[in-house]
């Protein structure tokens, strides 16, 4: 897990992790001719401290971050002689502000608990964000649908660890569809029981992986 104040620092962390990666590439396949380049599913959390006992998510998303998906945790940082994380507000808010200012569509307003997920893509010279199709993680909204957010996390983990050439769009369709057969259930039971709240709230727990726009353009 990373922690990081601006959003050239994110690309700069990225594409220093595709150089290593393409050196090796090119040292097993002898042939330089070839022109690497790579996708590879990243989180931006974009939380203060007010509202969620933090210190369990970012354990978790250190936990899952690593080779195959990459969370940048805005404004935090872990302080390992006290064994805590640390929030720097400061950071944190000049983080926002230059990503409303340059990344968000200014017809989409976030608040300040989400996880975006998205695809990082690098070639030779450069690594490009793309936020025109992304995942946002609804702190809110998971909450209230009941879904645990530990349990989520694993999942993404798992899913982007199963194919690690993923897309966003791939892992949007596969959180969607997991544990379908048990949602198509509980819908049925509520349905018998005239239960439409609960019919309700079951439709909004699968809609907060639905593909986003969330690009300024």
């Amino acid at each position: 897990m990373i922690g990081t104040e601006k959003i050239e620092d994110i690309k700069e962390t990225l594409f220093n992790g595709f150089n290593s990666r393409k050196e090796n590439f090119y040292k097993n396949n002898g042939n330089n001719n070839i022109k690497y380049t790579e996708s590879k599913v990243i989180g931006i959390l974009l939380a203060d401290n007010n509202e969620y006992p933090m210190s369990d998510i970012l354990d978790t998303l250190n936990d899952v971050s690593g080779e195959h998906i990459d969370f940048f945790c805005i404004g935090y940082s872990k302080n390992t002689q006290k064994n805590i994380w640390e929030f720097n507000r400061t950071s944190y808010d000049s983080f926002i502000s230059e990503f409303r200012s340059l990344i968000l569509n200014t017809n989409r307003q976030l608040c300040h608990q989400h996880l975006i997920l998205i695809n990082a893509n690098a070639s030779e010279t450069d690594c490009y964000l793309d936020f025109s199709k992304s995942i946002v993680l609804d702190f809110h909204k998971i909450n209230q649908s009941g879904i645990n957010m530990r349990d989520l996390f694993f999942t993404i983990f798992e899913k982007v660890t199963e194919n690690q050439k993923i897309t966003i769009g791939e892992l949007s369709n596969k959180l969607f569809e997991d544990k379908n057969n048990e949602f198509i259930l509980d819908v049925l039971i509520n349905l018998l029981a005239k239960d439409f709240d609960k019919i309700k709230n079951l439709f909004k727990s699968r809609m907060i992986y639905l593909l986003k726009d969330i690009s300024n353009k």
